[in-house]
């Protein structure tokens, strides 16, 4: 199943000098796959304005597990925008979903 991995975060690109940037390893194995997301996926409001989160992003990327990285992210957007039911985005929305095929 999926697993978040906290991380130390630093200034968004291009506001300011960016210093020391935290870096951390992890180990990969054939057949991980890892989601990069923006704020505006897991902050997209819903109905009542609750937000989509990341148990939600996290479920859907569970489900989408045996697809191809395209069709991966295509089901992943189906569910935020679902979630969303008709309400507009009010911040940017990016996925990057990186699958470990053969090492």
């Amino acid at each position: 199943g999926a697993a978040s991995v906290s991380l130390s975060s630093t200034v968004p690109l291009l506001l300011m000098e960016l210093g020391d940037v935290p870096c951390f390893e992890l180990p990969l194995r054939e057949g991980d796959a890892v989601l990069f997301y923006t704020d505006g996926v897991t902050e997209r409001n819903g109905p009542e304005d609750a937000m989509f989160e990341i148990d939600r992003l996290a479920g859907a990327l569970n489900v989408a597990a045996s697809l191809s990285p395209s069709d991966a992210i295509a089901h992943i957007v189906a569910g935020v925008e679902r979630f969303a039911a008709g309400r507009e985005a009010d911040d940017d929305q990016t996925l990057l979903l990186l699958k470990i095929s053969d090492l």
